[in-house]
């Protein structure tokens, strides 16, 4: 149902020039397009029993790599919508903070999937993997996988408090950090509030928008 969205035109992306503390090795969008016939692998022939491991390796690599360049502008976005709220720049500035620091770094092994599975459905029906179509369509795949990755972060912030654990990917948990304690409950909410705003923004003309609400 997730995937039935991606059928329909979605809006041009917008490039942004952001830079956050723990991706900021993640390559844009743009810097992959050149790479995308390799995603594409001869045809999205990524089936079971067919692609070597190998195979299968490369392309969930450049999948990953592909859903992290939405990264920048889904960072905007957010930053637009706290901004539109009227909020005062230094908690712009935090919520950036929160997002940079809690959303990456981990496997993105769910929003890859879906990368790789709109290929996989498009290879199914014989659908064309390149040109602009299929990359506004890939668009709305990647920001749907970006929801998923943003409900699991606030599953892990909440998770972390009620578990006391003391680190998470690496480094401290964000409760953890002295001058963010118990604030983590506030943060947690709005990582998931940031799923239906960017659901509202790239979904509401489609039918199944509704569905994705309730999923």
């Amino acid at each position: 149902m997730v995937l039935s969205m991606l059928l329909r035109p979605a809006a041009a992306a917008r490039p942004t020039a952001v830079v956050w503390r723990r991706a900021a090795s993640w390559p844009t969008s743009a810097a992959l397009l050149g790479r995308r016939s390799r995603v594409q692998l001869a045809g999205g022939s990524w089936r079971r029993g067919v692609a070597s491991k190998a195979g299968e390796e490369d392309q969930w690599a450049l999948g990953k790599a592909a859903f992290k360049g939405l990264y920048p502008q889904i960072i905007a976005d957010i930053n637009d919508d706290v901004a539109a709220t009227g909020m005062p720049p230094s908690a712009c500035a935090w919520v950036e903070r929160m997002v940079n620091y809690t959303l990456p770094g981990g496997k993105l092994n769910r929003g890859t999937m879906v990368h790789l599975m709109y290929n996989e459905i498009l290879s199914a029906r014989g659908d064309s993997l390149s040109g602009p179509t299929y990359e506004a369509y890939l668009e709305r795949a990647h920001v749907a996988g970006w929801c998923i990755e943003l409900v699991q972060g606030a599953f892990l912030v909440a998770d972390d408090m009620m578990d006391a654990s003391v680190t998470r990917r690496g480094g401290p948990c964000w409760y953890k950090l002295p001058e963010v304690q118990t604030i983590a409950i506030n943060d947690a909410f709005l990582l998931l509030s940031f799923t239906f705003r960017l659901l509202l923004k790239y979904c509401k003309d489609i039918p199944e928008y509704t569905h994705l609400l309730n999923l």
